[in-house]
């Protein structure tokens, strides 16, 4: 039974990563995804200039630091037996994998072969990211809550968080 704020951590998880992919998708759309040729820096600074390419590359780049932070933040409170312990480590493992790819990504040419397939790695990752924290925020929404009454109206938890 998760406590309360391990229920607030998965759900913010899973609506940053539902950021994320939006903010992808305006990367893709704008093709600014090498907007910023260097990593991790973009274009030599901290921060890029006023160019909107890199400015839309970098708000990739910030999203996804903010939703590595609740990642890693949930899968750490699940490890200390807050939350279930394999869902709330899958999606650290998935946004793990992400990292290098998109690393890779940033470091081949868009002309590239290696460029294409990373592409679809990358896509094919943040769905495995964003899937696994839908699920772990749905699983924890529906159990009950650590101290709930006996006889209150919760619905039963999912075999999966038992």
């Amino acid at each position: 039974m998760p406590p309360i704020g391990f229920r607030l951590l998965a759900l913010a998880s899973a609506l940053s990563a539902w950021a994320l992919v939006a903010v992808g998708d305006v990367v893709r759309v704008t093709e600014s995804g090498l907007g910023c040729p260097d990593w991790p820096l973009c274009e030599g600074g901290v921060v890029p200039g006023e160019r909107r390419a890199p400015v839309i590359e970098y708000s990739h780049r910030a999203t996804a630091a903010v939703v590595a932070i609740l990642v890693v933040a949930t899968a750490l409170r699940a490890l200390r037996r807050r939350g279930p312990l394999l869902a709330g480590v899958l999606p650290a493992a998935a946004a793990a994998a992400q990292v290098p790819i998109g690393i890779a990504l940033v470091l081949t040419s868009d002309r590239s072969d290696a460029h294409s397939a990373l592409e679809m790695l990358h896509v094919a990752g943040a769905g495995a990211v964003w899937a696994s924290l839908v699920g772990l925020a749905t699983a924890v929404g529906r159990a009950p809550l650590r101290g709930a009454r006996a006889g209150s109206q919760a619905r039963p938890a999912p075999a999966a968080l038992s």
